[in-house]
């Protein structure tokens, strides 16, 4: 096992491992998304708390490199995302976040951008609607994947939101929505703006739909579950 090395890192999910041990993925700047092995944490006088392993929080570790995967030496600080606690809408929105680093991002292999990106995003929950900073999230993530959407500079009417981004056509290069031209403005508006600087507007569920399928249309990913709670939800609740 290698020397111990300080990192910075998101906790994307913890599962007990062992009885007293942990399995977590974790997202760094460094090491791209990667596999954390706490050992014993679970044990009642360990001096790491297993709160520190909270999804989404965003902790300052000690570890130490092995094969496969890192193990946790130290926990030297760690800042819980709270606002997962006390509003629900973050919650099923973080977790759309997860979803897609999860299943896209091949472990091991880091691409730059996506940690400062998705720290930001997380900083920024509670502080615009969710929906909103989700799929501004989507399509900045996107972009930092090879799929920067095209923005069609025509004023039309309509607009077709396909693989390649915003069209004036279809194409005929397979699944495509339909977008006005205030949706086109606004998706060019969260790709280019900071997060603190996003404009509020009530199409915010539209919006991370859009940006969902155009995920959808590039990677190979067939579904999101974590979307799919959202709409369940949303037949309850209002947006």
């Amino acid at each position: 096992m290698s020397s111990k090395i300080k990192v910075e890192a998101i906790i994307l999910n913890t599962i007990r491992w062992k009885d007293t041990s942990a399995i977590s993925q974790i997202l760094t700047d460094e090491f791209g998304r990667v596999p954390l092995v706490s050992q014993g944490v679970y044990l009642e006088k360990k001096y790491i708390s297993p709160s520190s392993l909270q999804t989404l929080s965003i902790s300052k570790l000690v570890v130490s490199r092995g094969k496969n995967m890192f193990y946790l030496s130290e926990v030297e600080s760690t800042n819980r995302m709270d606002i997962l606690t006390k509003d629900y809408k973050s919650f099923l929105s973080a977790h759309i976040v997860i979803e897609l680093l999860q299943k896209s991002l091949e472990e091991g292999f880091s691409i730059a951008n996506i940690y400062p990106l998705t720290k930001a995003y997380l900083n920024s929950l509670g502080k615009n609607d969710a929906f909103l900073l989700t799929a501004a999230w989507i399509f900045k993530f996107m972009s930092f994947m090879g799929y920067r959407p095209l923005i069609c500079g025509e004023r039309l009417d309509k607009y077709y939101l396909n693989s390649n981004g915003i069209t004036k056509t279809s194409y005929d290069i397979g699944e495509y929505v339909i977008i006005d031209k205030l949706e086109r403005d606004y998706i060019e508006h969260l790709l280019n703006n900071r997060f603190e600087d996003i404009k509020k507007s009530e199409r915010g569920k539209r919006m991370l739909e859009l940006a969902v399928k155009y995920a959808l249309f590039n990677l190979e990913i067939n579904y999101l579950n974590s979307y799919e709670s959202i709409n369940s939800w949303g037949k309850y609740a209002i947006n």
